[in-house]
């Protein structure tokens, strides 16, 4: 009976850590969205990977927003619209905006925009998580999608962004 007590004390402990994890991203900007995923630069693209160790594109996505307390489709396919307001113009994209590439409007590549006209993702095998320019992935970009709960680059969390990219486009 008392190695129950301890599980569920244990259970407790990690309720009340979520709890607080989710209370400090409660204003997440795109700036932190791009810090946490650069932690995972290099990693291997492994199909249907969800991560730490290996992703494919929508699961690195996944996982980023995850670790900032925020759900998004799994799937690079899924309605992405419902998630947040579309942008259609390059020029108007903010780090940490989710970036759908594919073709006839149909999605099947995501990333995340990173300033520079660049995106970071989990492209394949050979290349892994890495950052590329946007205009040379193929499939082709097609829109991106400002996630709602995340605040604009201006205002939001006050952390700074391990990379010196500026962030226009």
């Amino acid at each position: 009976q008392e190695e129950n007590l301890d599980e569920d004390e244990q259970s407790e402990d990690i309720q009340e850590d979520v709890s607080e994890n989710i209370e400090t991203f409660a204003n997440v900007s795109g700036n932190d969205i791009i810090r946490c995923a650069e932690k995972y630069l290099g990693k291997a693209y492994v199909r249907g990977g969800n991560g730490p160790n290996g992703f494919d594109c929508s699961g690195l996505v996944c996982y980023v927003y995850k670790q900032c307390g925020i759900s998004v489709p799994r799937t690079s396919g899924a309605n992405w619209l419902a998630y947040g307001t579309k942008i259609n113009d390059i020029s108007n994209l903010q780090p940490g905006d989710v970036l759908l590439f594919g073709y006839k409007g149909k999605s099947s590549h995501v990333g995340l925009a990173y300033g520079s006209g660049k995106v970071l993702h989990a492209l394949n095998t050979k290349t892994g998580v890495a950052i590329h320019n946007i205009s040379e992935i193929q499939p082709p970009f097609i829109y991106g999608v400002r996630i709602n709960g995340v605040s604009g680059n201006s205002g939001g969390s006050s952390s700074t962004p391990t990379h010196t990219h500026s962030w226009s486009y």
